[in-house]
């Protein structure tokens, strides 16, 4: 029985998808063999090709199959107007194919049947990723099976109601998508703002006028080792998530400050003595990737901690103050330093307390130091006010687009829509007439010069070679036949259906819905 996930009007019926569309999965060849991919061949598409991608159809991926390839896999092709899903790495992309098409094993795509609004099952889908992850398997990394797909509770709305629904969340995701690209760009001013002023405070910019009130002169540079009466490693001893105190580690360095979310925590007295942190102690990160090696935060005594052995724990002279430090560090200076020093692994980045200690920085006064991470202080209020605004209303953003979808798809939006078949009548003319109309479509060979009969096959050695139950569409297409064929190509197929029909040599046996009524016939060889 469909699960119904809400209440719908009465001319909507809730369906299984599997019963408006052939479900349909996909295929990759052995990736070592060079000779199954080519350039402008058959179009395939990975879940990898849908990452950051916005559009509602596709034409095609990052790389496209050679008849060899697609020959040496279980890709199908799929015709234009089919929607593809994600089924895992992760579940719930979702686009139309702009065009013939075939995809990775990472999709459930669905060839729809009749005339059902491939957009109108492209919005739900897309507004159902959390209960398409709930029906899906595996706890780490969730996977959506075919059987799963083809039980997808789905709301059918009448044709007229579909059309209608897609143009009103069309043009609500147009505007959504301008309001996210403002709120994209006031975040983007608000970091590269950010990372102005740290630039300023590095250079000196920030307090000239500072200096020139106190009659300061421009500070002089020095190296890291010179101003700092300690430099050490953390524990390399295993963590626990229960314990006596918290163990740092790089994962809590964030925006230059400490993140006390996802602790780990140790019980060893005689490490706690070792490596405790202390009020003012500036923490490195000295392994990452390229990208976050060098994160930097001062430790401000807010609970008991030590920290692990991919950080430096820095301990400042009297002549420079930690936050000041800290600023430097986390400066385009001190990215770009970083940058340079760091020594490159397979996947992560390292910089260790020799270079980290060649570090130039300049050295002003402390009364100008205790002006500069004031000013900073100031400004980067400022500017977390402006982020936290925009999270706002990004979280808000989301709220509304829910709503909208929620009344789109329960048929609060379209009450005054007249239409001419209500949800069962739709159902029922497609259970009714031919539902294989729209089954997948076998590629077109290349022209080779040899005639049809060449490449057809006999329907004996088909069901020899399956030795199973086929639907009867499904053994034509593995003879040849294709949505173009002529009549000249299928009836030789139908006279030897008739052949061994008569013969006794064939079982056949309908396929019924869950009201008795017949789908279609499905064929195999009686022994």
């Amino acid at each position: 029985m469909t699960e119904m996930r809400w209440i719908i009007p009465d001319d909507w019926c809730w369906v299984r998808l599997g019963e408006l569309a052939e479900v349909i999965g996909g295929g990759t060849p052995p990736t070592g063999d060079g000779s199954n991919f080519e350039m402008n061949g058959i179009p395939w598409i990975t879940p990898a090709d849908l990452t950051g991608y916005s559009e509602t159809f596709i034409r095609k991926g990052k790389r496209s199959l050679s008849e060899k390839g697609y020959a040496n896999s279980s890709a199908k092709i799929v015709p234009r107007g089919s929607v593809l899903l994600s089924s895992r790495a992760p579940v719930g992309y979702c686009v139309i194919a702009a065009n013939e098409l075939c995809t990775s094993q990472g999709f459930k795509t669905f060839v729809l049947k009749g005339s059902i609004n491939p957009e109108y099952v492209r919005y739900y889908l897309l507004f159902s990723k959390n209960y398409l992850e709930s029906i899906s398997s595996g706890t780490t990394f969730k996977e959506l099976s075919g059987f799963k797909a083809s039980t997808i509770s789905f709301p059918l709305a009448p044709l007229e109601e579909q059309a209608v629904i897609v143009n009103y969340l069309s043009g609500l995701n147009s505007k959504l998508q301008r309001t996210r690209s403002h709120l994209n760009a006031a975040v983007q001013l608000a970091e590269t703002l950010k990372a102005k002023v740290l630039e300023n405070a590095y250079s000196g910019v920030l307090t000239e006028e500072w200096r020139f009130k106190h009659k300061k002169f421009t500070p002089e540079r020095v190296q890291l080792g010179s101003i700092i009466s300690e430099i050490t490693y953390g524990t390399s001893s295993k963590s626990s998530r229960i314990g006596k105190i918290p163990v740092l580690r790089m994962g809590n360095i964030q925006d230059g400050a400490i993140d006390w979310s996802d602790l780990v925590y140790t019980n060893d007295n005689q490490e706690i003595k070792k490596y405790i942190l202390k009020a003012g102690d500036v923490l490195f990160n000295r392994t990452n990737s390229p990208e976050l090696v060098g994160k930097t935060a001062v430790y401000k005594g807010e609970r008991e901690a030590i920290y692990a052995g991919y950080l430096i724990r820095v301990r400042c002279s009297d002549v420079m103050l930690p936050d000041y430090l800290n600023i430097c560090l986390n400066s385009p200076q001190g990215r770009e330093f970083c940058r340079r020093v760091k020594s490159d692994g397979i996947s992560q980045s390292n910089i260790n307390a020799t270079k980290l200690k060649t570090f130039i920085l300049p050295l002003p006064s402390v009364e100008e130091q205790r002006e500069i991470i004031a000013i900073i202080e100031k400004n980067f209020n400022r500017i977390i006010n402006i982020i936290n605004g925009v999270d706002g209303a990004s979280g808000k953003l989301s709220s509304l687009e829910t709503t909208f979808y929620s009344k789109a798809f329960s048929g609060e939006l379209t009450r005054n829509v007249t239409h001419e078949h209500t949800a069962i009548d739709i159902l029922d003319q497609i259970k009714l007439h031919d539902i294989n109309a729209n089954k997948i479509i076998i590629r077109k060979p290349k022209q080779t010069g040899k005639s049809t009969a060449n490449i057809m096959k006999k329907l004996l050695d088909v069901l020899s070679e399956a030795d199973e139950w086929l639907a009867a569409q499904e053994a034509f297409q593995r003879c040849g036949i294709r949505l173009d064929s002529t009549t000249e190509e299928i009836e030789p197929l139908y006279a030897e259906l008739r052949a061994l029909d008569k013969k006794g040599m064939l079982a056949v046996q309908p396929v019924l819905d869950s009201e008795g009524r017949k789908l279609f016939d499905r064929i195999k060889l009686s022994h």
